[in-house]
């Protein structure tokens, strides 16, 4: 018994690990703003919540550090690369050229400086002239208004929102990235899978109905049924059936739609008993970790109807 917990939580512990692992900064959203065809500023959103208050407070963190830095003005164009609470690198660069499109014509627009901030839910850049441009109550109030707007949609798939201020007055457009989305979906499968149960190996085969709901347009939660027909052989080489009807849910917690990493869990209950293998009334609660395509792990344990029967399993599952 022992042993098949520590294998229980060296499962888990290694699924999340690998989690946590692909859980790499993807961008969710996109704002691009401009300011009286002066001042460009690109936001990459990797997570929403605080943004305007964590985007403000590093910005006015960065104009204290800048004010209190002399050889900015040694430049006749540089690059401003701040971590907020790491660090702040300015080095010279070249003057960066744009050709942005207004009512379908297109002009051309030279900036000298570029600001980088490399915050843990977004990356902003803002192409710029002059230092003070930066971080004035305007571009601030700007960023404010167009994080609002962005908040008020909650769109499942990426979006990319695009704000054109000229003085007090504003252009928005919204674009959804729905080309290369995954979309809500049925999915249903097939497999077998080999299990070790009461210290015996155990075959079974599988179906599956799921359905599966997107987040910016990547598949993150699965809620499905599936059903177990076991096969197993008593002492005369007698073959028996015993079938397992499970619902469960799975988590994706991967932001890569390329290589997603499911983790969830699953409870089951014995349908059909054939045999002495399974007790009567035996249900079943475990964790169900995708860890290729169509390979999953599932380490659990069953319970008999009084619960005076506990013991534990490991299912290897294979789909198709």
């Amino acid at each position: 018994m022992k042993t098949y917990k520590l294998l229980l939580i060296a499962l888990l512990l290694s699924g999340i690990g690998l989690g946590v692992a692909n859980a790499q900064k993807i961008t969710k959203d996109s704002i691009h703003i401009r300011i009286d065809k002066s001042i460009d500023i690109s936001i990459s959103v990797y997570n929403n919540k605080n943004l305007k208050e964590n985007i403000t407070n590093d910005i006015q963190t960065l104009k204290s550090m800048i004010g209190e830095n002399k050889n900015i003005s040694d430049y006749d164009s540089y690059y401003i690369t701040y971590i907020p609470d790491e660090s702040i690198m300015i080095k010279p660069s070249e003057p960066v050229e744009l050709i942005m499109i207004d009512n379908g014509n297109q002009l051309k627009f030279d900036f000298k400086n570029q600001c980088e901030i490399k915050g843990n839910s977004y990356n902003l850049l803002i192409r710029f002239n002059n230092a003070e441009d930066i971080f004035t109550e305007v571009l601030k109030e700007k960023i404010e208004k167009s994080v609002n707007d962005t908040e008020e949609n909650t769109s499942r798939f990426k979006t990319t929102y695009k704000f054109d201020y000229q003085g007090d007055e504003y252009n928005s457009g919204i674009i959804y990235n729905t080309k290369e989305a995954q979309m809500d979906a049925i999915l249903l499968f097939g497999g077998a899978g080999t299990s070790i149960i009461r210290n015996q190996p155990i075959t079974d085969i599988s179906t599956e109905l799921g359905f599966t709901f997107t987040k910016k347009g990547v598949w993150k939660n699965q809620y499905y049924i599936s059903y177990n027909m076991f096969f197993n052989f008593d002492a005369n080489q007698n073959a028996y059936t015993n079938s397992f009807l499970n619902i469960g849910y799975r988590y994706n917690l991967s932001n890569n739609s390329e290589k997603p990493n499911w983790m969830g869990v699953e409870a089951g209950y014995l349908i059909s008993k054939n045999g002495d293998f399974f007790d009567d009334n035996t249900f079943k609660l475990g964790i169900n970790w995708r860890v290729a395509k169509y390979v999953s792990v599932t380490p659990q344990v069953y319970f008999s109807g009084d619960l005076k029967n506990v013991y534990p399993g490991l299912r290897l599952g294979f789909g198709f």
